[in-house]
This record gives C-alpha cells, structure tokens and sequence, in this order.
C-alpha cells in the first residue's frame, strides 16, 4: 500500500474519507463508507511521542457497526518531528506492528499456539508518520488506568505475565531465523533511539528538571533522611541522562545470558486493560506503544516497569515472587515455541540488579512526584524549538509542587525510601538502587556453602573488594573486606583472608563482628533462605564439597612427584 498523507489540517473532508478507505481497503473492509468523523482523543500531555485522535468510520449500511480508530501522528512542531524522525519511533513502531506481529503471528500458528500473539491491539496502517489502530476502549471495553496510580499485586502479576510473553516470543522467533536475518528483515527493530543526539536534546532536560523538581519537593519536606538524597539527586544534575544510557549500551552481547527485543517503554500509561467490574477482577491486556524496541537483556524492560509503574511497597515485598511468575511464563512460553530457554532465577535476579538503572532514572525523574503528572500543562505544538523545553517543563513541574502540596509529601517519602532497606537488601547502606551509598556492581564470584535441597547454584557474588583497616589476624595472609550478593538476594558484608576466603572459603567475619575481633565460620552458615530450599537449611559443611577434588588434587601430586 502506497504511504498516506497525514497532514489533516490541509485535507478536505473528502480527502480525509478517500484516506481511510484506502486503509481499510488494504485490510479487506470494502464496505462503502458514508462518513469519517475526527474527534479529539482527549490526551494531551499524556506523552512525548505522538498527538492522537479519533476516527469514527461511518459506513452507508446501516447493518454495519461504526469502526472506531485510533490514531497517532506527528506533531506539528518542526523540531519535534525531527527528533522523530532521528530516532525512528514510528518507523520502528510501524515495522513492528505492520511486519514483525503478522511474522510472529504466523510462526507461532505454525507451532500451533495460535492464540499466543493476542498481546497486542490490531493495526491497520503504519509509516514513518502515522498509526491506525483499533480503539480498543470503544469497541472492546478495554481501560486505560490512571498513569499516576501504580499497580498492586495482581495487576503486576498480569503485566509481568505479558511482558514475559512478548520477551519469550520474540526470542523464539529471533532464535528461529537468527539475529543477523531477522534484523535485516525487520529493520530498526534494534536501533537505539537514546543514542540519537536530538534524543537527548529532549530527554536530558526531562531527567534533569525532574532531579530538580524533586530537590524542591525535598527542600520544602520535613522527612527525616531527605539531606542524603537531595545530595545524591544534586551529584547527578547533568550527569542522568548519560548514567541511564551507559546501562542500556554498555553491555557485551556475548556474555549476556538472555537477549530479547525488548518493548522499550513498557510503563502503566502504554498497556491498556479489560475489566470484570463486578469482580473487579482483569481478564484481558494489551500493550501497546512499541516505539522505543532494543535488541537487549528483558531485564531493561522489567526493571523499567517494576520502577515506573508498581508500587513501591509490592515491587519491594514481592520481587522475588514477581521474577519467578516471569521467569515461569518466560520459560513456558519459549518451550512451547520450540526455543527453551536456559536460565536461573539467580542469572535472571543478578542481570536486574545490574540493568535496572534505566528504569530507575527514568521513574525518579519522570514518574515520582511531577513529572508526567505535569505533562497536562505542556502543548509541544506550541513549544517551538525544543531548546524551550527546559523552562517550560520547570514552569509545568512548579505549578503541579504549588498545587499538589499532599502528593508531594508522599513523593519525599517516596524519594527516601529508595535509599532506606529493603527486604532483599537488609543492611542498612544497602538500598534499592543507586541511591544507596553502597551501591556497586559484580565483578567477580567464588563457591561457598552448599545446602542440602537448594535447587540453586550457591556461589556468592562478590560486588567490591574494599580496604580492611583491622590487623592481620590470619597469619600473614592479606586482609580484605568484600561486599556480596547471595544467590537469595541477600547482601552481606565480609572480612578475611582472601586466600581463605577465594580458595577454600574457610571463614571470615562481618564487618560488623569482625571490629571486635568476633570470627564466625562460612562453612557454619547456609546462604539459602527457607522458601528457597524448601525448608531445608543444613549447610552441608566446606570440607565435605571440597574433600573428593582436595583428595584427587593430593594423588596427583604424588603420582606427578614419584613420576
């Protein structure tokens, strides 16, 4: 089908009509039309990548139902179009859902899981400047949730369970043609928008005016704690943005565990919901909005959601449960496809500790407090350059300070509790992200104590070593203090030999324990909680893992002496 114009504003009616018969022609609908009536969709301010409306077609027999559109376009800002076109969101977004879904559609017909794509609204048209899908919320009864309120449980249950479908389908499918051909195939899908210099323009000063808005929210709160984070925001005023895009590009393909496409943008205000309201129960979902796809780890994506979009409370009460529900369906879902994926919840938890920063920034900034809560006071039409954009959006985001003093008291709690414990992180500098003093990420690991029935590997990955001011009370072996990450999410601080410990993992102390000179020894100690082992939790000692390759070390050395 030839490209469409867009530009309404200079179409007659008849010119708007003959445009979406064209459309739905090209998708078998030769009804004759009547009518096409635009409509504001209502959604100013609720994004930064498109302006929207809707079309209602109007067709001449009365026996046959209006279809009712959805439709995104450019804005008509100059300057915004250009950043557009740069990073290629609705090039992208048009090859996705215009090329990539019928592809995967049919491939999973053919390992027949027909019904497994329906993860997605139906497109009608797409090009480098427009997007023609169904309204889903006319004609299906779908629901947009409030973007400010994010999810409980059962709602990130929902989602995690689409996004790990969407993840899983997409490797099965990359998997079968192989990265190289499906890339070529399917151009873009792996171009990295935030790489693209007018990307920044935009978003560096989203970050940044967001750091600044919470800074004040902050300054004016009396929560106790809020004198470190406001340090910690101030050190990374001019610096986000480059923090949150070394996460997404500084990886090395080969040595990731798990590569998928991933959505980009998957956050509450781009997925859409079908309702039992008597219930109040969801029995359908849709995502939409895949403007932003990488070819990267599907934990960009996950910790992007758990941050934007879930409550602080149940992604910090229920992580563990929410990886594993992901990790199931990822899993399932891959394997009926024919592509089983090979990965352990300990792969898939450590990947999300170290690539979750975008999705960490993006929520501090962006979805805590003003940020796209403020969005409604913006017209990008109206923006000019988009060099403006900084002192409109710190206008925008003092307004919604001035007005929404209750919120922004929960936005400062919000703000240090990001740098307090969490469950899965209990010592006290240690937080949910880079907020915590000790944040760091792994460089290295070593074996320590097994527990009988733990169904996961227990190697203890090490984050940091760090400098030990106590003496040398190991014979002369050199001292050394080391942050880890048990394989159950648990943290711990330890000094030691660091022969002891990287060999044999004889002992070693808490920091803590080990200033006062108290010892304790790691073959005493499982690393495994409860509900990971099945309620067994006898460590099996050191000596007994270690003692069949000592002995068989030891007989080789005899045999190589008298040899």
């Amino acid at each position: 089908m030839e490209t469409i114009s867009t530009n309404e504003d200079s179409q007659t009616a008849a010119d708007i009509t003959a445009k979406y018969k064209a459309i739905l022609k090209s998708n078998g609908i030769d009804d004759e039309v009547s009518q096409v009536i635009p409509s504001d969709s209502g959604l100013q301010g609720e994004g930064m990548g498109s302006q929207t409306q809707f079309i209602t077609v109007k067709f001449k027999n009365p026996d046959i139902k209006p279809l009712n559109l959805f439709v995104k376009a450019h804005f008509a800002n100059a300057s915004h179009s250009e950043m557009l076109e740069e990073t290629k969101l609705f090039e992208k977004e048009a090859t996705f859902f215009m090329q990539y879904v019928p592809a995967a559609k049919e491939f999973c017909k053919l390992k027949g899981c027909e019904d497994l794509l329906d993860l997605y609204p139906k497109c009608y048209y797409g090009d480098n400047n427009m997007l023609v899908f169904e309204n889903l919320v006319s004609d299906k009864g779908y629901v947009l949730l409030n973007k400010v309120e994010k999810h409980d449980l059962n709602t990130t249950r929902v989602a995690i369970k689409t996004l790990a479908k969407h993840h899983a389908i997409s490797y099965a499918v990359i998997e079968e043609e192989g990265a190289e051909n499906f890339f070529k195939r399917f151009a873009n899908l792996d171009f990295e928008a935030y790489t693209q210099p007018t990307a920044r323009t935009t978003v560096e000063p989203m970050l940044d005016n967001g750091i600044r808005a919470n800074i004040k929210i902050l300054q004016k709160s009396d929560i106790t704690g809020k004198e470190d984070v406001i340090e910690f925001l101030n050190s990374f005023i001019g610096k986000a943005y480059d923090d949150m895009l070394d996460n997404i590009i500084k990886f090395i393909p080969e040595e990731e565990k798990l590569l998928v496409l991933n959505h980009g943008d998957y956050w509450n205000n781009n997925m859409m919901f079908l309702m039992n309201q008597e219930k109040n129960k969801i029995h359908g979902h849709i995502t939409f909005d895949l403007q932003v796809t990488r070819y990267n780890s599907p934990c960009l994506d996950i910790a992007y959601y758990l941050f934007t979009s879930v409550k602080q409370e149940v992604r910090r009460a229920f992580l563990k449960e929410i990886l594993e529900e992901y990790l199931d369906v990822l899993k399932q879902t891959a394997a009926k496809l024919g592509h089983p994926i090979e990965l352990s919840f300990e792969e898939l938890y450590m990947t999300f500790r170290k690539r979750l920063k975008f999705g960490f920034w993006l929520a501090i900034c962006l979805h805590i407090g003003a940020g796209f809560a403020a969005f409604k006071e913006l017209d990008v039409n109206e923006l000019g350059d988009f060099k403006n954009l900084s002192s409109a959006l710190d206008t925008a985001f003092q307004k919604w300070i001035d007005k929404n003093t209750e919120r922004a008291e929960e936005t400062a709690k919000t703000l240090v509790n990001f740098s307090s414990k969490s469950p899965l992180e209990p010592d006290d500098d240690n937080a949910e992200g880079p907020l915590a003093p000790g944040w760091h990420f792994p460089i290295g690991h070593f074996h320590s104590t097994y527990c009988r029935n733990c169904p996961y590997n227990m190697s203890l990955l090490v984050e940091r070593e760090y400098d030990c001011n106590r003496e040398d009370v190991h014979g002369g072996s050199s001292i050394f203090c080391m942050k880890v990450v048990r394989p159950d999410g648990f943290v711990d601080r330890m000094c030691g030999s660091k022969s002891a410990l990287m060999a044999a993992n004889e002992f070693g102390h808490s920091c803590d324990e080990f200033k006062t000179g108290k010892t304790r020894l790691l073959n005493k100690i499982c690393f495994c909680q409860t509900d990971f082992c099945n309620g067994a939790t006898t460590p099996v000692p050191i000596w007994l893992g270690m003692g069949i390759p000592l002995v068989l070390a030891v007989l080789m050395m005899l045999y190589l002496v008298r040899a």
